[in-house]
Protein backbone atom coordinates (compact mmCIF):
# COMPACT_ATOMS: atom_id res chain seq x y z
CA UNK A 1 0.00 0.00 0.00
CA UNK A 2 1.17 3.23 -0.77
CA UNK A 3 1.95 6.18 1.59
CA UNK A 4 -0.40 8.36 0.56
CA UNK A 5 -3.38 6.23 0.64
CA UNK A 6 -2.26 5.31 5.04
CA UNK A 7 -2.42 9.15 5.46
CA UNK A 8 -6.15 9.92 6.59
CA UNK A 9 -7.99 13.18 4.85
CA UNK A 10 -7.15 16.70 6.10
CA UNK A 11 -9.61 17.81 9.03
CA UNK A 12 -11.83 20.39 8.10
CA UNK A 13 -13.75 22.97 10.35
CA UNK A 14 -16.60 22.59 7.90
CA UNK A 15 -17.42 19.18 8.93
CA UNK A 16 -19.97 19.54 11.57
CA UNK A 17 -19.50 17.53 14.48
CA UNK A 18 -16.16 17.26 14.04
CA UNK A 19 -13.29 18.42 16.73
CA UNK A 20 -11.67 21.13 14.08
CA UNK A 21 -15.56 22.71 13.79
CA UNK A 22 -16.09 22.74 17.72
CA UNK A 23 -12.61 24.65 17.69
CA UNK A 24 -13.21 27.25 15.03
CA UNK A 25 -16.94 27.85 16.21
CA UNK A 26 -16.48 27.54 19.73
CA UNK A 27 -13.46 27.44 21.19
CA UNK A 28 -11.24 30.11 19.23
CA UNK A 29 -14.03 32.61 19.85
CA UNK A 30 -14.23 31.97 23.10
CA UNK A 31 -10.31 32.00 23.69
CA UNK A 32 -10.07 35.73 21.76
CA UNK A 33 -12.21 37.30 23.70
CA UNK A 34 -10.84 36.70 27.35
CA UNK A 35 -7.93 37.84 25.16
CA UNK A 36 -9.89 40.82 24.52
CA UNK A 37 -11.30 41.10 28.03
CA UNK A 38 -7.81 40.53 29.37
CA UNK A 39 -6.73 43.24 27.68
CA UNK A 40 -9.34 45.70 28.64
CA UNK A 41 -9.11 45.25 32.19
CA UNK A 42 -5.25 45.51 31.87
CA UNK A 43 -5.82 49.11 29.94
CA UNK A 44 -8.73 50.06 31.10
CA UNK A 45 -8.14 53.80 29.66
CA UNK A 46 -7.48 52.02 26.46
CA UNK A 47 -7.60 55.19 24.49
CA UNK A 48 -4.95 56.91 26.59
CA UNK A 49 -1.21 56.99 25.16
CA UNK A 50 -0.59 53.67 27.70
CA UNK A 51 -3.53 51.84 26.10
CA UNK A 52 -2.89 52.49 21.98
CA UNK A 53 -1.00 49.33 21.61
CA UNK A 54 -3.69 47.31 23.47
CA UNK A 55 -6.36 49.01 21.51
CA UNK A 56 -4.23 47.76 18.09
CA UNK A 57 -4.45 44.21 19.31
CA UNK A 58 -7.90 44.46 20.24
CA UNK A 59 -8.55 45.69 16.75
CA UNK A 60 -6.80 42.99 15.27
CA UNK A 61 -8.46 40.14 17.28
CA UNK A 62 -11.45 41.58 16.34
CA UNK A 63 -10.71 41.46 12.78
CA UNK A 64 -9.42 37.67 13.27
CA UNK A 65 -12.80 36.65 14.56
CA UNK A 66 -14.64 38.56 11.46
CA UNK A 67 -12.42 36.39 8.99
CA UNK A 68 -13.79 33.10 10.98
CA UNK A 69 -17.11 33.84 11.15
CA UNK A 70 -17.65 35.30 7.55
CA UNK A 71 -15.29 32.17 6.25
CA UNK A 72 -13.28 34.94 4.60
CA UNK A 73 -9.61 33.94 2.89
CA UNK A 74 -6.51 34.13 5.24
CA UNK A 75 -4.34 36.69 5.05
CA UNK A 76 -0.78 37.27 5.53
CA UNK A 77 0.58 38.69 8.39
CA UNK A 78 3.66 41.37 8.91
CA UNK A 79 6.63 39.54 8.35
CA UNK A 80 8.22 40.91 11.78
CA UNK A 81 9.89 37.31 12.90
CA UNK A 82 10.64 34.39 11.48
CA UNK A 83 7.72 32.23 12.49
CA UNK A 84 5.62 34.58 10.37
CA UNK A 85 8.04 34.25 7.31
CA UNK A 86 7.54 31.16 7.70
CA UNK A 87 3.70 31.30 8.21
CA UNK A 88 3.30 33.66 4.74
CA UNK A 89 5.39 31.00 2.65
CA UNK A 90 3.19 28.08 3.71
CA UNK A 91 0.07 30.15 3.33
CA UNK A 92 0.83 30.90 -0.46
CA UNK A 93 1.37 27.44 -0.75
CA UNK A 94 -1.60 26.28 0.32
CA UNK A 95 -3.51 29.10 -1.71
CA UNK A 96 -1.81 27.73 -4.82
CA UNK A 97 -2.93 24.36 -3.46
CA UNK A 98 -6.62 24.59 -2.75
CA UNK A 99 -7.56 28.46 -3.88
CA UNK A 100 -7.77 31.62 -2.20
CA UNK A 101 -11.54 31.01 -1.91
CA UNK A 102 -10.83 27.51 0.29
CA UNK A 103 -7.79 29.12 2.16
CA UNK A 104 -10.15 29.98 5.26
CA UNK A 105 -10.35 28.71 8.88
CA UNK A 106 -13.45 26.36 7.71
CA UNK A 107 -12.27 24.88 4.41
CA UNK A 108 -8.16 24.49 5.02
CA UNK A 109 -6.90 22.15 7.08
CA UNK A 110 -7.67 22.46 10.34
CA UNK A 111 -3.58 21.66 11.63
CA UNK A 112 -2.47 24.48 9.26
CA UNK A 113 -5.15 26.49 10.93
CA UNK A 114 -4.77 25.27 14.62
CA UNK A 115 -0.57 26.19 13.92
CA UNK A 116 -1.05 29.15 12.78
CA UNK A 117 0.04 32.40 14.45
CA UNK A 118 -3.82 34.23 13.82
CA UNK A 119 -4.61 31.41 16.71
Amino acid sequence: MALSQQIAPLLKAKVVGSYAHGDVTDRYPKRLTKVINQLRREYPNINEDSGKDAESVVSKILEIQAMMREKKTLVELDPIDEHLVIYNKELKKLITEIGAENANFFDAGWMFINHSPCR
